[in-house]
């Protein structure tokens, strides 16, 4: 996963260095094109396997764990035991749900990154 991150800093890295070798701008807008080269690195990864896995993990460990953190995790697993059975998700639709907290916040950190 490192080598995707390289390479996907050389193409932002050329991205720029020909916007400014041809002077073409003065400025560059960062923010345009990170968020684009985050899109890009999730697609390099082979991004749903890769997050489906992560998603497994995570629930796992939070199940496995005897300690409930504060953050959206613990919430969520813990709002899912506490309703009744017929009503609360499946395994599944918790990874699912998990994977979309991931997925959504890339724009965030893309974002914070620049």
């Amino acid at each position: 996963m490192i080598l995707t991150f390289v390479q996907a800093n050389h193409n932002l890295k050329n991205v720029w260095m020909k916007e400014v070798g041809n002077k073409k701008k003065k400025r560059i807008t960062v923010i345009a094109v990170i968020s684009k080269i985050t899109l890009d690195i999730i697609g390099l990864v082979n991004s749903l396997k890769t997050i489906y896995n992560i998603s497994e993990k995570l629930l796992a460990e939070q199940k496995n764990s005897p300690v409930r953190e504060t953050n959206l995790l613990p919430l969520l697993t813990k709002a899912n035991d506490n309703l009744p059975v017929d009503k609360q998700l499946t395994h599944n639709e918790l990874v699912s749900q998990i994977m979309i907290l991931l997925i959504a916040g890339y724009e965030t950190t893309s974002i914070t990154l620049s």
